[in-house]
């Protein structure tokens, strides 16, 4: 019996030890697959055949049969047009996605979504995304929970991106009274977005504190 006792506590000590060390890795754990998430759904994303391609109103009122979702604000943009692309075509639009130079600090504080996209290889959904050019931001979505990323808009990648798009959808190309609204709304967000903020519309935070509420 003591021999049995001795034995029960010594894994029991070994338990204790391995939870220790396990609750002592989990934040930088938690870090590093978030991370690997964005990775997955940016640079890393795998190569696609099919892609769904939408064009949407930049509004967050529609419901869930006629708009696009835009997961952060648990909300939907109203879908004006769709187009799906397959083969090389899909390839090619997803290989300019990876080609973009992304990260956190390039995002404003708004999204106004003009497109979504929803990149498939076979039947598997790899990624679904809105994207606004004027914020230069789009969502990521990992855990059931979705926060924003941000990425480089005035990059000559981008706007190869954005010409794609507008070859797609020729009706989401701005008119020139358009286009010098929109880039002072863009302009004064992102001015705004270099003050320490609490968080976007809604309380949706940037993707920076998203993946650090993860922690």
């Amino acid at each position: 019996m003591k021999k049995l006792t001795k034995i029960n506590i010594s894994v029991l000590a070994a338990l204790l030890v391995a939870g220790g060390i396990t609750a002592w890795q989990w934040r930088p754990i938690v870090r590093a697959y978030y991370i690997n998430c964005v990775r997955g759904s940016t640079t890393e994303l795998p190569r696609c055949d099919r892609v769904e391609v939408y064009y949407l109103n930049g509004d967050t009122g529609a419901d869930a049969d006629t708009g696009f979702p835009v997961r952060p604000y648990d909300a939907h943009s109203l879908i004006l047009d769709r187009k799906t692309l397959t083969g090389r075509e899909a390839e090619a639009l997803a290989a300019l996605w990876r080609s973009q130079t992304f990260g956190v600090d390039y995002q404003a504080m708004c999204h106004e979504p003009a497109y979504g996209f929803r990149f498939y290889r076979g039947s598997s959904l790899k990624f679904e995304t809105s994207v606004c050019f004027h914020c230069s931001n789009f969502y990521v979505t990992a855990l059931g929970q979705s926060g924003w990323w941000g990425f480089d808009n005035r990059a000559p990648r981008a706007t190869n991106l954005l010409t794609r798009l507008e070859e797609i959808f020729p009706a989401s190309v701005l008119k020139p009274k358009e286009k010098t609204t929109n880039n002072a709304m863009h302009r004064n967000s992102a001015k705004t977005s270099k003050l320490p903020v609490e968080g976007h519309r809604r309380g949706v935070g940037d993707g920076e504190r998203w993946a650090r509420s993860h922690e």
